[in-house]
């Protein structure tokens, strides 16, 4: 029978409720008063005629109420639309619940008036000065900071104000990397999130050009609808970034049409934009986050930004900021809860001040603790909500216990459900925060059965009813909420993930399992399988249900997903799951994991471990015999030692899997090692081995037709020609490879591309065009996370200040490509980035740092054993004697030093055959002559440089020398 204070079923006939102790009447009728048998509510005859009147039985407590009822008569209980004889699918069209009530009042916000004045101030600020402010509104859970927004939209709203006020909240991953933006922009807009997509497309273009004229309306509408998963599939606008720039620049340019729409939205109208638990939010989100309030500096925009700093938050933006008002809620005052207790009450005649005082006791100044702790309280019968005038128990308030914690306060909470609310809970608590009722109806279906029930599959509709039933009981509850931004699935949520986490938690082990098992099979099969946040759910449920092999080939394929977008963090962890349960029966798959794990951490530039990695994929390719898996593990290992400078050891083991390539006749690994042979040969200037090397490669490749190792090859020889000064032709190779990266999405490549053709540029003395390059590969490099080739693209950007003469720039640039490059143990970019730095104490005067600079980047060179690298080492040092020249102190060193490593230097460039970089030495030789009282000298090595930069089409170091030699 149900107890009428707090809806416990009691199975047992008994005369008080087992649960809190209320007294029992003998069961009745509730409609006719006759006797029934123990559990029953209504007789036989009342069923039959509430069948055909306008009655529905409470959720909890069975008891009849009329239709129209919101709360049971008998024990106070939100009534679920649900059981009002209403269709489904008609309850879920309805309007939202209203928040904020506790049993149908609807509570007062309390003690922040500070907060809400500072809210006002910065709002009059926009409006005033139309430019933007931000607002960060930090606090623990329960705090209000929800409520606070709610009350300011309110205000804003009861002002009549022209302001449009927007509210999403981030919670975790669901609905996509910017499913928070996407309720954002819908909202803003009038689109239903389960408009069917041609309606939504149509709802959007009509709505952006009703803000923008002209023919940019149709490309931000495509562009932005990428934000919202909504696709226009014959864009002319998306398959040219597709193809060509890739994902990232997809999103850059999406960046960019979003703030062009809120910024042609807020000229007409102001925008407040209140953004939620972005400690929840994804590292995409935050990027526009970022990106929106950097670029919106001219528009009336009011950011509020709200976040839970207890919780573990993404820093990279959240604690950059730089907000114009910081407001960090704090518990209210034991006043100001008094008073939001007797507001709440209110429908009491009498409110006995010790209920106060212990309310007040155990809340702590948590809002949301009074709140549940009320909810409590009606729920046992202490405060009697049946009637229109409330009535509070003052026998009972003596024995009352309050908990004290936040979390106690939540326990207690659940603790008042009924078995049947509890086990839907717990159900919906394996699905996550966020989790779908259909799955949850799946994993009823398993409980059910597993009680022995017999059922007719697919006949019985009463199951499922009564779990919707239940799903709308809780969420009048207010535990649960419906999502707004669900897609082809209905989604609802946890209010509080504290509830969910403890009732989690409390679950017995193996329903857990049971439960995880049969989810994981669901999603797979009723979400889109192929999508990366798909498999990582599906093998995160498998984890959990402890079907390892499962998990970890779900891990992995979430992996390669993440890997294939450059999420490269999220890629190795991933990786590291799958490998963690891998078993060697499935040996295959896992030298396919240690392959791409070891490829992950290349590209992000942590060489050791994908040494590691490579080795494992070594011995267990050596183990089963697979001689192809093997040659590629020795060509990876190969590329490592090469990446770290241990030129020896690298060619080692590129030898060895040329062997193995050549047993196998597999030309694809044939070539990939003949292009790595040839990097290192070039590194050491033996540019004649080099050339052969990349020249079979390149032979190798076309004929397969791999675009994307065509591109590689291309690249490698353009490099190597531009070091010998056949800048034409380079830049020919360096074009080409560009294209072919673009066609194929070669995101690394496209780095390497811009940065070959910066280092053009800067030979040609294209000194702005070769920034603009410069840059656009940082800013990529960045993007996707390739650290490989970070570092000798900021010690380019370094250079090419030093060379424009900006000293601060130039030493920023190459502090920071030296952090990078000691980080990953790059030692062909440390020795350029000691070598600039050499120049920039320098042009600071720093004698001594720039000594010990250069030697160290000679050291790096000696150690390479690479002749151009020593070569260039040498000029470096060259140039810093001959600086000191006119200083009597060191003149006489000075000059026969600087004519010794000057000789030297010519004589290596001379062998190596690195025309450029001969060029420029003879020009500094020259100049350092000519400067010390040898003019003919100096003008006949300048006159030798003259031709080489002629020859070269090296204009901007002609003319310089060309400038030198007129002066003569």
């Amino acid at each position: 029978m149900n107890c009428t204070y707090c809806g416990y079923f009691n199975e047992e006939q008994t005369h008080a409720c087992r649960r809190c102790g209320s007294g029992l009447p003998e069961p009745q009728c509730q409609e006719c008063a006759q006797n029934v048998v123990w559990g029953q509510v209504i007789c036989d005859r009342c069923q039959r005629l509430a069948k055909s009147a306008d009655r529905t039985p409470c959720p909890s407590c069975s008891t009849l109420n009329l239709v129209s009822a919101e709360y049971c008569t008998a024990c106070g209980t939100p009534m679920a639309v649900i059981t009002r004889v209403m269709m489904l699918s008609r309850a879920r069209e309805r309007e939202p619940l209203e928040t904020w009530r506790v049993y149908g009042i609807e509570t007062r916000l309390v003690g922040r008036e500070r907060e809400l004045a500072t809210l006002d101030a910065q709002y009059k600020a926009v409006l005033e000065s139309g430019q933007p402010r931000i607002v960060t509104l930090t606090g623990s859970m329960g705090l209000g900071k929800s409520r606070l927004f709610d009350e300011f939209g309110r205000r804003l709203n009861e002002s009549f104000s022209a302001t449009h006020a927007l509210h999403a909240a981030s919670r975790d991953d669901a609905g996509g990397p910017y499913s928070m933006f996407g309720r954002l922009i819908r909202d803003r807009f009038y689109i239903a999130e389960k408009e069917h997509p041609e309606s939504a497309r149509r709802k959007l273009l009509d709505a952006v050009k009703s803000l923008v004229d002209g023919k940019d309306a149709e490309r931000l509408a495509h562009l932005v609808g990428q934000l919202l998963d909504l696709s226009f599939e014959d864009s002319p606008y998306l398959p040219t970034i597709r193809d060509s720039e890739g994902a990232h620049e997809l999103d850059r340019r999406s960046y960019e049409a979003l703030a062009e729409i809120l910024r042609a939205d807020a000229s007409s109208d102001p925008i407040v934009v209140f953004l939620e638990d972005l400690q929840y939010a994804t590292n995409r989100s935050l990027d526009l986050i970022d990106y929106l309030t950097r670029h919106l500096h001219d528009c009336p925009i009011l950011f509020i930004l709200s976040w839970n700093p207890d919780e573990v938050v993404s820093d990279r933006v959240l604690y950059q900021l730089a907000p114009d008002a910081a407001l960090e809620l704090t518990p209210l005052s034991d006043a100001e809860v008094e008073a939001f207790v007797r507001d709440t009450l209110h429908k009491a005649d009498e409110i006995p001040t010790g209920l106060v005082e212990k309310i007040t006791e155990s809340a702590h100044g948590i809002p949301l603790s009074v709140e549940e702790v009320l909810r409590i309280l009606i729920s046992q019968g202490i405060v009697d909500t049946r009637r229109s005038t409330w009535v509070i128990d003052e026998a009972k308030i003596s024995d009352i216990v309050l908990p004290s914690t936040i979390e106690g306060t939540v326990q207690a909470r659940v603790s008042t459900l009924t078995p049947e609310e509890r086990d839907v809970l717990e159900m919906a608590a394996c699905v996550g925060t966020v989790f779908w009722p259909e799955a949850v109806r799946c994993l009823n279906h398993l409980r059910q059965e597993h009680a022995g029930e017999d059922k007719l599959y697919w006949q019985d509709a009463d199951l499922d009813r009564r779990c919707d039933e239940i799903l709308e009981s809780l969420e009048r509850k207010d535990m649960i909420r419906r999502s707004k931004d669900a897609g082809v699935l209905e989604e609802m949520y946890f209010k509080h993930r504290l509830e969910r986490r403890q009732l989690y938690d409390a679950m017995a082990g193996q329903d857990k399992q049971r439960y995880h098992r049969l989810l994981a099979q669901w999603i797979e099969r009723t979400v889109d399988p192929e999508d990366e946040k798909t498999a990582e759910m599906v093998a995160s449920h498998f984890d959990r249900a402890r079907c390892l092999d499962q998990a970890a080939r779900r891990y992995v394929t979430a992996a390669n997903a993440a890997r294939v977008r450059y999420a490269n963090e999220k890629a190795i962890e991933l990786y590291l799951k799958g490998l963690s349960y891998l078993s060697d029966a499935d040996v295959e798959l896992k030298v396919e994991t240690f392959l791409q794990l070891g490829n992950v951490y290349d590209m992000v530039g942590e060489y050791d471990q994908a040494l590691a990695y490579y080795r494992e994929m070594l011995r267990y390719a050596w183990l089963v015999g697979d001689e192809s898996k093997g040659g590629v593990a020795y060509n990876k290992i190969g590329r490592s030692y090469s990446s770290l400078g241990e030129y020896d050891m690298a060619l080692e083991h590129l030898e060895r899997a040329m062997e193995l390539f050549r047993t196998r006749s597999d030309e694809r690994g044939i070539a990939s090692t003949m292009d790595e042979l040839g990097k290192i040969h070039m590194a050491r200037g033996n540019f004649g081995e080099a050339e052969a090397f990349y020249a079979g490669a390149l032979h190798l490749r076309r004929e397969i037709g791999d675009k994307r190792s065509i591109a590689l090859s291309l690249s490698h020889i353009g490099a190597l020609k531009l070091q010998r000064g056949e800048i034409q032709t380079a830049m020919v190779d360096f074009r080409e490879a560009l294209e072919l990266r673009r066609q194929v999405g070669d995101q690394q490549g496209v780095v390497d591309s811009f940065n070959n053709l910066a280092i053009l540029c800067l030979e040609r003395g294209q000194r702005d065009h070769a920034l603009t390059l410069f840059g656009e590969a940082l800013d990529l490099a960045r993007r996707i996370g390739y650290r490989g080739s970070l570092a000798f693209v900021l010690n380019n950007i370094g250079e090419t200040h030093l060379i424009i003469g900006d000293i601060r720039k130039a030493e920023e640039y190459l502090q920071e490509a030296m952090q990078v490059a000691e980080d990953s143990g790059e030692r062909r970019a440390l020795f350029d980035i000691l070598k600039n730095l050499g120049r920039v104490a320098q042009r600071r005067s720093d004698r001594d740092l720039a000594f010990e600079r250069i030697n160290e980047a000679l050291h790096i060179a000696n150690q390479l054993d690479s002749q151009i690298l020593l070569a260039v080492g040498m000029e470096s040092l060259a140039e810093l004697h001959a600086h000191y020249v006119f200083n009597d102190q060191y003149r006489d060193e000075s000059i026969r030093l600087a004519e010794e490593c000057y000789r030297d230097a010519i004589a290596l460039l001379r062998a190596v055959g690195n025309e450029g970089e001969l060029g420029r030495c003879l020009s500094s030789y020259g100049r350092f002559l000519v400067e010390r009282g040898d003019a003919d000298s100096g003008r006949e090595q300048l006159e030798q440089a003259k031709e080489i930069f002629e020859r070269l089409d090296m204009k901007g170091l002609w003319a310089q020398n060309q400038e030198v030699i007129g002066a003569l």
